[in-house]
């Protein structure tokens, strides 16, 4: 639905948007990975969210030290931009 009416409907029946989740970040092409979490970003902030969360992709075949490093780089990245959102 529209974001603006999203936000509208909830304070009609004075329900508070606290929290919309992203989900996954996956590190194949991060740029595409960031424009897309940033469209999400967008949207809860039109629909008035108070935060914005980001799940991370399962680790089946166990921790990879780089891939968490350039998971942790996306991550702070996305942070940083739907900061200046004012969604945390």
């Amino acid at each position: 639905p529209d974001p603006l009416a999203l936000k509208d409907v909830l304070a009609k029946h004075k329900l508070v948007f606290v929290t919309f989740s992203g989900g996954n970040l996956g590190i194949d092409d991060p740029d595409k990975q960031i424009a897309d979490m940033m469209d999400k970003a967008q949207y809860a902030h039109k629909a008035g969210a108070l935060s914005f969360q980001i799940t991370s992709p399962g680790r089946k075949d166990g921790v990879d030290g780089a891939k968490l490093k350039a998971l942790g780089k996306l991550l702070t990245e996305v942070g940083k931009r739907t900061a200046e959102l004012g969604l945390p």
